[in-house]
């Protein structure tokens, strides 16, 4: 934010840095401190360490539990899951960024839940078999995808409860995930739960899906449209 008051960081790239610091820290810089030194001299801490610091199963148990614990979101989760699996339950978990799905997925591991996964990494061919299996399958309790490869074309009426994670710019893609499980064949009630971070600048965020829905329920949209952000636009999000 320092530099951006200072007109020396890239704008778009910075408010993706808070968007995922709002999800969890570890997404921007492993929890240690020699990575938090780094993080705060360079402003940035090398992806391919982060993926590393997940894939090591040497992690012990009580570092892995202490994760819901640096993010109020898994905190949450951490609170809600085991209750929606006590009383029965089905959840769909939708989340922006692969590596974040990457730290729910030890979380659920760590609690020994069955969840699916799909993301661009799915084979697109093997996608509607991983649909049936959960949709039929009810030892799954969930299915983690993300927002943008899991919120179209598919039908996951297995599920009544959704989680949108984070928001996203386009009020559109959070609404094609929030009707993968409201759709025929559905029998049960659906819940829909967003988490945002109060305070934060997830909050500009969804005001401004708030202001677009209202603005194109209200007139026809252009197909020649495109999203722009004004400079002005942009530094009133911090």
């Amino acid at each position: 934010v320092r530099g951006i008051m200072k007109g020396s960081t890239q704008l778009l790239g910075a408010i993706t840095m808070l968007r995922k610091i709002c999800n969890h820290p570890d997404l921007v810089c492993p929890p240690d401190n020699t990575s938090l030194d780094s993080f705060l001299l360079k402003g940035y801490h090398d992806e391919s360490e982060i993926q590393q610091d997940y894939m090591d199963d040497s992690e012990s148990v009580s570092e892995e539990e202490s994760m819901a614990e640096r993010s109020g979101k898994l905190e949450v989760l951490a609170k809600i899951l085991p209750l929606w699996k006590k009383q029965g339950h089905r959840v769909l978990i939708f989340c922006q960024w692969k590596k974040m799905l990457n730290i729910i997925q030890r979380f659920t591991e760590l609690q020994g839940w069955k969840f699916g996964r799909l993301d661009s990494n799915t084979n697109i061919a093997s996608r509607q078999r991983l649909v049936d299996t959960f949709n039929s399958d009810e030892s799954y309790f969930g299915m983690l995808c993300t927002t943008r490869t899991g919120g179209v074309g598919l039908n996951l009426t297995g599920a009544d409860r959704i989680i949108l994670y984070d928001p996203d710019w386009n009020p559109q893609t959070d609404a094609q995930a929030r009707e993968r499980a409201w759709r025929f064949g559905q029998e049960r009630e659906v819940t829909i739960y967003r988490l945002i971070a109060a305070g934060t600048v997830e909050e500009k965020i969804y005001q401004r899906q708030i202001f677009k829905t209202a603005l194109s329920n209200r007139v026809l949209q252009d197909p020649r449209q495109r999203r722009m952000f004004s400079q002005k636009d942009l530094k009133d999000l911090f």
